[in-house]
């Protein structure tokens, strides 16, 4: 059986570079429904790679994102 590898879990950079490649597939989506959708997830990602940030610098208000539920971990 194989295992996920999530070592990018605590990377900025990740989270921000799946939120562009969201927004570059919802340009390409066709149904305005389906836009608003990756739209919304590459929010997600966005908002992550925010709370990864808080979370090195030191700032208690961060979650982590080893906290994720598995509906989130999916995308990922």
């Amino acid at each position: 059986m194989r295992t996920a590898d999530h070592s990018h879990l605590d990377d900025a950079t990740f989270f921000r570079t799946r939120a562009k490649e969201m927004r570059a597939l919802a340009q390409e989506a066709g149904a305005l429904e389906d836009r608003n959708d990756i739209l919304a997830m590459a929010e997600e990602y966005d908002r992550l790679a925010e709370r990864i940030d808080e979370l090195a610098a030191g700032q208690k208000s961060a979650v982590s994102p080893l906290w994720l539920g598995a509906d989130v971990i999916r995308f990922i």
